[in-house]
């Protein structure tokens, strides 16, 4: 019995330096996970700061320029906005959940992308996995429709570089940097715009249903169509709000 108590004991006492042995490896591994977080959260505040301090000197240098040399510099300054954006890595708040999307419909038919709620936009995931095109491409193939869009409205603008610095803080950066089905939408919405300009109501219906093949929210425009040809009056506009704000809360709902 006795020497059983004594045996019992002694893998007690083992027992109790392996959990402490344990323990304290659990402990180093919460505090190497800490760590790391800290060094995650550093790293995201730096790349903050430093997106920032861009976005300043991108909207200055666009303002000095679109007051020394309007009409030199713009071209130079939209092809380097579009590499911008093209070209960025890891870059908007969307980047992984498009990355989802095209591993997620990697094995998508043509029907499957044709017949889907937004025909226009899933189709160019089929598209990349038949070339063999990499995810990132996706952003340099829809920047294109976007600068092309902005673009066409710049250059009927007086000062086109002017209107590329008003774009850029707000629209350049939130919409092809990180929501990019919207951006494709908003490109083709411009020639739009356009087209309700020169009172071309054929032409702004058509090029509105392209734009929500790529995203819904583009489809109540089309009610604007009704508006075309007509004088501008505040009857009107309060006519248009009655119409389209709850066809955008409706969209926007589902």
């Amino acid at each position: 019995l006795l020497h059983l108590r004594a045996l019992a004991g002694h893998r007690c006492q083992h027992g109790h330096e392996v959990g402490g042995r344990v323990a304290r490896r659990g402990g180093l591994a919460v505090e190497a996970k800490e760590r790391a977080a800290a060094v995650r959260r550093t790293a995201l505040a730096l790349r903050l700061r430093l997106f920032l301090l861009l976005l300043l000197l991108g909207f200055l240098v666009l303002a000095v320029l679109a007051q020394s040399r309007p009409k030199e510099t713009y071209v130079p300054a939209l092809v380097a906005l579009y590499l911008f954006v093209a070209f960025r890595w890891e870059v908007g708040c969307d980047w992984h959940g498009y990355l989802y999307q095209y591993r997620f419909w990697q094995g998508d038919t043509l029907k499957d992308a044709l017949f889907s709620r937004e025909p226009l936009w899933r189709p160019i995931f089929f598209l990349q996995h038949q070339i063999g095109l990499e995810y990132q491409w996706l952003n340099v193939v829809a920047a294109i429709p976007f600068f092309a869009g902005i673009h066409a409205i710049a250059r009927r603008e007086p000062n086109p570089t002017a209107f590329l610095a008003l774009v850029f803080p707000i629209l350049i950066l939130n919409m092809p940097m990180s929501a990019i089905r919207q951006s494709v939408a908003i490109g083709i919405i411009c020639y739009a715009y356009l087209a309700f300009v020169d009172r071309k109501t054929i032409r702004y219906v058509i090029l509105v249903l392209i734009a929500a093949g790529f995203h819904t929210s583009a489809l109540p425009f089309v009610i604007l169509a009704l508006f075309i040809g007509r004088e501008l009056s505040w009857r009107m506009v309060a006519s248009a709000l009655v119409v389209v704000v709850p066809a955008v809360f409706l969209f926007a709902g589902s």
